[in-house]
């Protein structure tokens, strides 16, 4: 059994990874943004694989796994918050997907 919950949490720490990693990339490539909206699922799969780690009892994928889980709160708490750059004091928040498809002409 403890192999199968390594080969799991192994898995869900490579998948979690790329996502995360495309998700941090969206920052210079708008487009990649709409993996940001499933950032909520990511970080409660992350917390999964963290789970799984601890019960396979391997130190090593916990520490990754909470090291990931770490940096995706950071980001999931960094996400909550915008505006724009040159909004008035006090103004509405914005949506990200709302401000990348005003940049095309639609």
């Amino acid at each position: 059994m403890p192999f199968a919950l390594k080969a799991l949490a192994k898995a869900g720490l490579v998948i979690g990874a790329i996502l995360t990693l495309i998700g941090l990339l969206a920052r210079w490539f708008p487009a990649l943004d709409i993996v940001n909206n499933g950032l909520p699922f990511l970080l409660a799969g992350i917390l999964v694989v963290l789970l799984l780690a601890a019960l396979a009892r391997s130190g090593l994928l916990t520490v990754l796994a909470l090291l990931l889980a770490i940096i995706n709160c950071t980001h999931f708490t960094l996400a909550l918050d915008g505006g724009a750059q040159e909004a008035a004091p006090g103004a509405a928040r914005f949506l990200r997907v709302v401000t990348f498809n005003v940049w095309h002409h639609n």
